[in-house]
């Protein structure tokens, strides 16, 4: 539980970010929601969660929104999940969106740089040759990543290769939900 609020967590990829932020904090989601192919999971998670796993297809329809994320009540009550993406590569429904309290972490300072909003802004940030870049973590909204920035932190990506630029906003990416979440705490 966050604040005694369950935990579901999202992913497309690998799951590495999970996977990192919950050694930290030291807890696991209590449900993972994937729709990634069980083989492209990072081995640890797959070799250490031992939570419910949810599986979703590649374009979900809104009722398999709800059954993954209505394990619990609704979101005028106190334990609603809260449902965080990590690399979740689909654009949620606005019904679902309004339905539940869901964060993105997204590796790109979209408050400085608004271009950086979208699919792969680490690479953008790096095309771009930017002095800067950061993570968010934002409300989501039916618009890819339009809502409300919470938290955020800037990085120095100048003068780092493409491959440290990804490393430098994964790294703080992780960070940024660590210490989001350890403020709901």
């Amino acid at each position: 539980m966050i604040n005694n609020r369950p935990w579901i967590a999202a992913f497309s990829r690998t799951g590495s970010e999970i996977y990192e932020l919950s050694k930290r904090l030291h807890r696991f989601p209590d449900r993972i929601v994937s729709n990634s192919p069980f083989s492209n999971v990072n081995t640890q998670l797959r070799d250490e969660y031992v939570g419910e796993w949810y599986i979703l297809p590649k374009s979900p329809t809104i009722d398999q929104y709800r059954h993954a994320f209505t394990v619990y009540n609704n979101v005028s009550d106190i334990s609603t999940p809260i449902i965080t993406l990590h690399g979740w590569l689909k654009v949620i429904p606005a019904e679902i969106c309004n339905e539940y309290y869901i964060l993105n972490g997204h590796p790109g300072d979209i408050e400085t740089y608004p271009e950086l909003k979208g699919f792969n802004p680490q690479e953008k940030a790096f095309n771009l040759k930017l002095p800067t870049s950061g993570s968010i973590i934002h409300r989501v909204t039916p618009e890819v990543d339009c809502g409300e920035i919470l938290t955020r932190q800037k990085v120095t990506i100048s003068g780092l290769y493409l491959e440290e630029v990804y490393e430098q906003l994964h790294s703080n990416s992780i960070d940024l939900w660590y210490k989001y979440f350890t403020s709901l705490l």
